[in-house]
């Protein structure tokens, strides 16, 4: 008797609620909590660098007129000078950050992409729709992931305040909260959300708009297998192109968020995120745009290889087709 064939893989969809449901926690849990393990001392680094020399922030002049340092010393003055443990400031915001915002721009960039303009899996799909698609949906990620994004960075800054002998601000991820909702409640979680939400669109665009791209233009222009050798080459791409894009709307978040407000939320250094990159530009040139850009990209290139390789992975142990 003839072998029966195996069954043909399922599209993997929000369609799909079982193989979506145990997807979606699987890639919640264990590779968001891999991911930021090993990502969380470059990301505090990154914000450190970000806000050095920071000459228009008067307020904490101290900040301004620290030495300066480079990654690797920045890192390592942070566990010498502050303890080891503190290389995971901001641990739990940030995986509060990235629950909500990964989830969400990879589940609408698929919904947008497959169910709204109804492209297969498979087809090569135009740059300018996937770029649609990844600034819709990395917008959105990072408009609901916000509050707990400037949590993150208020967090991350309180070891060098420490350090320097300024006032502390907030202690822990609940206080960060407080401390935003009473300069202002809604509004004062929000306070820098538009640098954040061009920041979250650009990376989305250069992280799943360039896998998406690349991967399909690699499988239809060379004869080549959908394996995990190619899922490396392309999430190392979409790593890069993250980061590049990325860097300055980083670099603008990252000091709206950790700027000074007055007691009844008004900002006391930037006026929006305009004002942040002019004063930004004439007060320290152009690549200040770009402080904090290698730890950005050492922290985005591991998590676009641990992030693709493993999705592409649990998808298909649980009997989708992948990404």
């Amino acid at each position: 008797m003839a072998k029966p064939a195996d069954p043909a893989p399922i599209a993997f969809t929000h369609r799909k609620p079982v193989i979506y449901g145990l997807a979606s926690e699987v890639n919640s849990k264990l590779i968001h909590l891999s991911i930021v393990t090993v990502c969380a001392p470059f990301d505090l680094a990154k914000t450190r660098l970000q806000i050095q020399g920071e000459v228009a922030n008067k307020l904490d002049y101290k900040l301004v007129t620290a030495p300066k340092r480079g990654m690797l010393k920045t890192v390592w003055g942070i566990a010498s000078e502050e303890g080891i443990h503190k290389l995971y400031q901001g641990f739990s915001a940030i995986i509060c950050r990235h629950s909500i915002y990964t989830g969400t721009r990879v589940t609408l960039y698929r919904t947008l992409k497959e169910d709204v303009l109804k492209y297969s899996r498979t087809e090569k799909v135009p740059i300018y729709v996937g770029l649609g698609c990844a600034l819709v949906s990395g917008a959105v990620g990072q408009f609901l992931a916000t509050p707990a994004d400037m949590c993150r960075v208020r967090i991350q800054m309180e070891g060098k305040r420490k350090l320097l002998g300024l006032e502390p601000r907030v202690t822990n991820l609940r206080s960060a909260f407080k401390s935003a909702w009473a300069q202002g409640g809604i509004s004062g979680l929000y306070k820098g959300a538009t640098p954040a939400i061009v920041r979250g669109a650009l990376v989305t665009s250069g992280d799943i708009g360039a896998y998406d791209f690349v991967k399909k233009f690699i499988l239809n222009t060379w004869d080549v297998p959908d394996n995990r050798s190619l899922h490396v080459v392309t999430s190392l791409c979409s790593g890069l192109f993250a980061a590049v894009i990325g860097a300055p709307a980083d670099v603008v978040m990252t000091r709206t968020f950790n700027q000074r407000y007055s007691e009844t939320g008004k900002s006391l250094v930037y006026a929006g995120a305009w004002d942040t990159v002019k004063k930004s530009v004439k007060n320290e040139g152009v690549l200040s745009l770009y402080k904090g850009f290698v730890p950005l990209y050492v922290k985005c290139g591991p998590w676009a290889l641990i992030f693709w390789v493993a999705y592409e992975q649990i998808e298909r142990w649980l009997g989708g087709t992948g990404w």
